[in-house]
């Protein structure tokens, strides 16, 4: 029995080591290909695809098979490359606009800060994400700069004259609105915290842990600054 212990252990490692290098390959995938993390929002929120069915129904083997599929190239001559704009295209709004059927309030925005959006004359605060105050000071090697207000720039510049469609999810302690917020397939917290503006709020979901850690990596926003995340103002409390 004792011969044996050695290549079982070897055989496990391996297995282990495989995991984590299909983990990372796919992590990397949705990180580059804008129009699968379009798909995986849209497998996640049952939003309805372009012939009015859901997506709900799909398989985590469906899904990995998208994430390691070879992406498909275009003939730019005959189709338009609408699908892989990341919804910077009018069928944004026309996914927007179908969330009212299923409760979203739905309209052009007003942007209030880097967390709120006024919708349907209802202002939201974003679910489940936290951002600077607007006074808070990033340090960039010897540089110190005022960075609380990229998350409002970087959202800003996102939505553009697109319709956000916003789920309401209750109050803050204030007693201000929250919602969570999407343009076409892309939830706005999500964004955020992907373009390392904003930091997930672990006490309220773990929705957006794949997309911080991508941030993290790539030393995303405030990831390439030296803030540091325990004395993090939680501008939306």
């Amino acid at each position: 029995m004792a011969k044996n212990v050695k290549p079982q252990k070897r055989g496990m490692v391996a297995a282990l080591v495989l995991a984590c290098l299909f983990i990372f390959f796919g992590l990397l995938a949705l990180r580059t290909r804008p129009a699968l993390r379009q798909h995986m929002g849209q497998i996640i929120s049952g939003v309805p695809t372009a012939d009015g069915g859901t997506n709900a129904g799909q398989t985590a083997q469906d899904v990995l098979g998208h994430i390691f599929s070879t992406p498909t190239v275009r003939d730019q001559t005959t189709a338009p490359a609408a699908a892989d704009d990341d919804v910077r295209q009018p069928t944004a709004d026309r996914v927007t606009m179908a969330m009212a059927s299923r409760g979203a309030i739905v309209g052009a925005p007003r942007l209030l800060s880097g967390n709120a959006v006024e919708v349907g004359g209802q202002a939201f605060t974003l679910w489940g994400i936290q951002i600077p105050s607007t006074n808070y000071q990033c340090t960039t090697g010897s540089r110190q700069w005022f960075c609380g207000d990229e998350a409002t720039k970087s959202l800003r510049d996102f939505i553009g004259d697109r319709k956000v469609g916003c789920y309401p999810k209750g109050q803050d302690l204030n007693g201000h609105a929250i919602g969570r917020c999407f343009v076409g397939y892309i939830d706005l917290g999500s964004h955020l915290v992907e373009e390392g503006w904003a930091l997930q709020q672990p006490r309220i979901t773990n929705d957006y842990n794949m997309v911080q850690e991508l941030a993290k990596a790539h030393r995303a926003g405030l990831w390439g600054t030296d803030f540091d995340p325990t004395t993090f103002v939680n501008n939306a409390d």
